[in-house]
């Protein structure tokens, strides 16, 4: 059974890639390269919030809202 990455953790790992989290083998089997690149705007957020949710993605996000697009400020590869 696979545990979820809390939050936390992960916003640390991807500001300074510690520790070095390998691409496990099934991962890479189903197309899983990378980890994911950022949070998803959560859904109340997108309901409560709609015209500056919509107008962020957009801007930012060349409107793309997944867990695999990059942030503006991310150049960095985290494989």
């Amino acid at each position: 059974m696979r545990r979820p990455i809390r939050i936390e953790a992960w916003s640390d790992w991807r500001r300074y890639n510690i520790p070095e989290l390998p691409i496990e083998p099934g991962q890479a089997d189903v197309g899983i390269t990378v980890y994911p690149y950022r949070m998803q705007y959560s859904d109340a957020d997108k309901q409560y919030n709609v015209a500056n949710a919509e107008a962020a993605i957009r801007t930012y996000l060349n409107g793309d809202d997944s867990r695999w697009q990059r942030v503006w400020w991310d150049i960095a590869d985290n494989d």
